[in-house]
């Protein structure tokens, strides 16, 4: 929006704005411009059309008028100029920018000059581009300041001229690159600036974007526009009201707009903040249209599934369950992390039925349990083998739901061991020939008893 806020009134251009950015709309009584649908190699530069009716209406007021600020020219030759239409200037010092560079590597160095062919409507820096065997393919930023008279003459059209291109080279020598047109906004004729009208971004985590408005002329009365949220589910304005004054005219007036929560999974939600037309006892600044700006709502519920180990941690790797042969068990619990728009059940499962089993086997979450942890309980299962502690996994299945968000939706699943309980070795028994005073000794004799 920085860059929007830079084509503002002289005033404002004192505090470091100079520039329109993409998304600006100005409108001029009952014409207006629109350079939300440019972007510009230049950065910060304007592109738009719809001025006096030669470029596409706004949302509300505007000439429908024809083209409309398309900046694509077919171009040929060795030099490439963008964008090569659709930029304005203002009278009151607003600027717009455009970009030059070389389509191949020179053999010697490029000059191209640069000019107004109306100097009384804008003035272009710098009067000529050079470029060398280095520097040929990095685009070179042309700046175009709109220039000021006193007279009402409503929006005026100039170019600026790529003059022939100086050079040895013969790829280069005498190449003529297109011109570029641009249009010079009259401040002598009442209008609103909203700036930017398009690209807000909000979410519901509760982020904010801001815009501006204000106005091109001193009015001769109070004017007043008042603002409000198209969807107010996604997105809330403040102030709900502007007032401009003789006084604080060419103050841009800050629009503050705010995202809303709600509980499902929406995804992003475009909405409108949507601006009256002007309301004024200035006959100038009555029933003017002012465009409405554009807002995106991010989501902030995302599908997924969220387990948490709550018993029978691995006092060595705390992201492991730990089961044993003697029947330890250990639990975790499962919960959903967005409400679903139907139920969703989970299948729960081991990769190792002999070493454990769980319980229960499957959960299911509805639209008023999803985030109520459900527990899973694994218990470990004996056998008679020496096998050292086991791993295993506790697999997490695929969610099954007539939710397409939560459809086949897989969480990760968990890693597990099963302790041991056998120990290698043999046993000894006594059978017969026990000492009848000590049963843990055999007796024999001499006599050949065994």
């Amino acid at each position: 929006m920085a860059g929007c806020l830079r084509s503002l009134p002289a005033w404002a251009l004192a505090l470091s704005m100079a520039t329109f950015g993409v998304g600006c709309q100005a409108v001029f009584g009952d014409f207006h411009v629109d350079d939300s649908a440019f972007g510009g190699a230049a950065g910060a530069q304007n592109s738009g059309g719809g001025l006096d009716g030669k470029g596409g209406g706004g949302s509300k007021g505007g000439a429908s008028g024809t083209g409309g600020g398309d900046t694509t020219e077919v171009q040929t030759g060795p030099i490439f100029v963008s964008p090569t239409k659709g930029l304005f200037t203002t009278e009151w010092g607003g600027q717009a920018t455009f970009s030059v560079r070389l389509l191949q590597k020179p053999s010697d160095i490029v000059t191209i000059p640069l000019s107004s062919d109306d100097t009384n409507e804008g003035r272009v820096s710098p009067a000529t581009l050079t470029f060398n065997g280095t520097d040929w393919n990095a685009p070179q930023v042309v700046t175009v300041t709109g220039v000021d008279d006193t007279v009402t003459d409503r929006n005026k059209d100039y170019h600026v001229v790529t003059g022939a291109a100086m050079s040895t080279d013969k790829a280069f020598a005498a190449v003529d690159a297109i011109d570029v047109t641009l249009t010079n906004v009259d401040d002598e004729t009442a209008g609103v600036t909203v700036a930017p009208t398009a690209g807000l971004i909000t979410s519901e985590s509760g982020a904010q974007d801001t815009f501006t408005v204000v106005l091109n002329s001193k009015p001769a009365q109070d004017v007043t526009i008042a603002l409000s949220s198209k969807t107010p589910a996604e997105g809330t304005v403040s102030p709900t009201s502007l007032v401009f004054t003789a006084v604080n005219w060419m103050a841009p007036q800050l629009v503050t707009v705010t995202g809303v929560d709600d509980p499902g999974i929406d995804g992003t939600q475009a909405y409108v903040i949507e601006t009256s037309a002007t309301s004024s006892d200035d006959p100038s600044y009555k029933g003017i249209e002012v465009p409405d700006v554009s807002v995106n709502n991010l989501d902030n519920e995302t599908p997924g599934v969220t387990t948490t180990l709550v018993a029978g941690i691995d006092p060595i790797d705390r992201t492991k369950l730990r089961t044993s042969e003697s029947g330890d068990t250990a639990t975790f619990t499962v919960e959903l992390n967005a409400p679903p728009t139907a139920d969703v059940t989970i299948p729960i499962a081991t990769d190792a039925a002999d070493e454990a089993q769980l319980s229960p086997a499957s959960l299911t979450f509805t639209k008023l349990n999803w985030n109520a942890p459900q527990t899973v309980t694994v218990m470990g299962l004996n056998d008679d083998v020496a096998d050292g502690d086991q791993p295993y996994k506790v697999v997490i299945g695929a969610a099954t739901s007539a939710d397409k968000q939560y459809e086949g939706l897989d969480a990760t699943d968990l890693d597990a061991a099963n302790v041991d309980n056998d120990k290698p070795g043999f046993s000894i028994m006594l059978v017969s020939g026990i000492d009848p005073n000590d049963s843990s000794k055999l007796l024999t004799t001499e006599a050949g008893i065994t």
